[in-house]
């Protein structure tokens, strides 16, 4: 029998491997009361990365890797310097993965989508710290939504401008409850994302919301319908 073996693939996930390791073995020193979480969080996260693309029902979703490598960093500055936001880090981090891997429907609440939203801008805040802050406006809404949309929206602009501007930034996100539609408001401090148009275009194409935009001297106003019941398969 012949096997074939891609060295370069299993050399890949063998460094992974080992910095995954490392990473939980330091958060583990500086949190041992977690131990069990973050091994479990150390599994999930080697299983993401080492294959990022997944199903949820017909829409494929790709996991950030930066994103959770940066996470995983912030975490452990943060274990030195104040272990309280450290813990906290983790929980959010462990909310953001739990949301894209314990079900594969293809929507969700609009409260448990910005419930996680917060939980990533959260992460995110610690780690740039002053260079950038956001709000999000409470919702107990059990409107539906597409999974990921709101998240994809500001993955966007955060990393199109805030982290490629040397200044600041800042979101805030607004939605208001009509009878019959959503209308969701994300105001954006910050530099400008100049390729909006073509995002605006493939998030249309993907979810079926159309984004209008309104620039002005500070960054740019995002407003989205979404009317209720009806989303586009």
């Amino acid at each position: 029998m012949e096997y074939n073996y891609d060295i370069k693939t299993m050399n890949k996930k063998r460094i992974l491997f080992t910095i995954i390791i490392v990473t939980q073995g330091l958060l583990i020193k500086f949190l041992p009361e977690y131990w069990l979480i973050i091994i479990l969080l150390s599994c999930i996260i080697f299983t993401i990365l080492t294959s990022s693309k997944f199903q949820v029902e017909s829409r494929e979703i790709t996991l950030d890797t930066h994103f959770l490598f940066n996470a995983i960093n912030t975490i452990i500055y943060y274990c030195r310097a104040d272990a309280n936001i450290a813990r906290r880090l983790l929980l959010d981090l462990s909310g953001y993965l739990r949301y894209f891997l314990e079900n594969r429907n293809i929507t969700v609440k609009l409260k448990y989508e910005l419930d996680v939203l917060d939980e990533y801008l959260s992460i995110q805040k610690a780690r740039f710290q002053e260079k950038f802050d956001y709000s999000i406006e409470e919702s107990d809404s059990e409107f539906i939504i597409f999974k990921n949309s709101i998240i994809d929206l500001c993955y966007f602009l955060l990393r199109e401008g805030i982290i490629k501007s040397k200044g600041s930034g800042r979101i805030d996100i607004i939605d208001i409850i009509e009878k019959d539609h959503l209308l969701l408001e994300i105001n954006y401090f910050g530099k400008f994302p100049q390729n909006i148009d073509e995002f605006s275009m493939n998030f249309h194409r993907k979810y079926g919301y159309e984004i209008k935009t309104t620039r002005n001297d500070n960054g740019v106003i995002l407003r989205i319908v979404m009317a209720k019941n009806n989303l586009k398969e």
